[in-house]
């Protein structure tokens, strides 16, 4: 496949795998499960970073690094804030880390904050 190929409109976003042909081939290709598709390590991140990003658009700042784990614990109990967002996957995803609810919130705005900029959450611009 060239370049140009993976660039035009209708193109698909990656070269079929040799399985995933021959599969299309058989009629036996099925759409994967969301938990197929990610690890459980993403799964439960991307949970928490939809309230993160929340909580930062909130911050009179609108940056990740003013949010804190207490303000984020506090949003959370909050059932009108960001309300599509599963506390209990939340929750869930912590322990399936194995990690306690604070440490894994920490670790995820520790880490959105070093994309900060690329992510739109460094913050307004100075007047």
């Amino acid at each position: 496949m060239k370049l140009e190929d993976t660039l035009s409109p209708g193109a698909p976003a990656q070269t079929p795998s040799a399985v995933e042909t021959n599969e299309r081939a058989a009629g036996t290709l099925r759409r994967p499960s969301f938990a197929q598709l990610f690890s459980s390590e993403l799964r439960t991140t991307t949970v928490v970073t939809t309230i993160l990003f929340a909580c930062s658009y909130v911050q009179p700042s609108r940056s990740i690094t003013d949010v804190k784990v207490a303000s984020v614990k506090k949003k959370l109990k909050d059932a009108g804030f960001a309300r599509s967002v599963s506390r209990d996957d939340i929750r869930g995803g912590a322990v399936e880390l194995g990690v306690d609810l604070d440490r894994h919130i920490a670790n995820v705005i520790e880490a959105l904050a070093a994309r900060a900029g690329d992510l739109g959450l460094a913050g307004k611009p100075a007047p």
